[in-house]
């Protein structure tokens, strides 16, 4: 995972893979800084099983945050979605006649600005060369490698070869722990008002997050009809289109 004298950054989403990768990382600990991203939206019992975890192995850990508020980049770039109409993105509002009521944007634009890009401006503000990743081979986004590197920054998953199996195997022997919702659904979560991500466990989310988190519910509630309502006016623009392709 390391060699003699290198010190790495270890991404931390409290899922399962990342739990598995900070477990055997624990020879190496003494050289690495746990990152995990909060970006004002965590379930908090997924930022409580980070802390937990890192306070047992003895883990450096550092909590990123950014440097905008997650409402107010909402405002201003729109609802992160799984269906981005183009004119309802808010690179397209000074063209348009019009102003869109609701903006919606690509959930890895989303994603980059409020996670991933603060997590490497930090990472990289402490110097490190060599990031550690929970990335596998067999995952739904397969991701760049085994080994990568850009920007001057190797990026290592040395869980690349493993199965999902292998990894729930692992937590296992190692009694390690799991988020509380990992039995409803198999996933990190990450921010609980997200409005993407539906196709990959989006229906278990929400409805695990409705029975035990309605306080949170009902602000994603709120977003998810607020993004219903918008794609169908957008849909409502190329239907006709459609329904001429299914003519005869």
């Amino acid at each position: 995972m390391l060699g003699d004298g290198e010190r790495a950054a270890l991404q931390f989403s409290g899922g399962k893979d990342s739990t598995a990768l900070i477990y055997l990382a624990r020879p190496c600990l003494d050289r690495i800084t746990v990152y995990f991203g909060d970006t004002g939206a965590v379930f908090p019992h997924v930022r409580q099983h980070v802390e937990e975890t890192c306070r047992r192995l003895g883990a450096r850990l550092k909590i990123v945050t950014p440097e905008q508020s997650i409402d107010d980049y909402h405002a201003a770039a729109g609802l992160p979605s799984d269906i981005v109409p183009i004119e309802a993105m808010a690179e397209m509002q000074p063209l348009l006649a019009e102003r869109r009521p609701q903006l919606i944007q690509s959930y890895l634009r989303c994603c980059a600005a409020m996670l991933w890009a603060p997590m490497e401006k930090a990472m990289r503000r402490d110097g490190h060369k060599i990031v550690l990743r929970g990335s596998k081979r067999c995952d739904r986004r397969v991701g760049v490698g085994p080994v990568h590197s850009e920007h001057g920054v190797e990026y290592r998953s040395p869980l690349w070869e493993w199965s999902d199996e292998r990894v729930m195997a692992y937590l296992a022997a190692e009694d390690a722990r799991l988020p509380a919702h990992y039995s409803a659904v198999p996933d990190s979560l990450d921010c609980w008002l997200c409005t993407a991500h539906l196709a990959h466990h989006g229906e278990a989310k929400l409805r695990w997050m409705r029975e035990h988190h309605p306080e949170l519910w009902r602000g994603t509630r709120a977003r998810l009809r607020r993004l219903e309502a918008a794609l169908a006016t957008e849909r409502a623009c190329v239907s006709a289109a459609f329904g001429v392709a299914q003519e005869g």
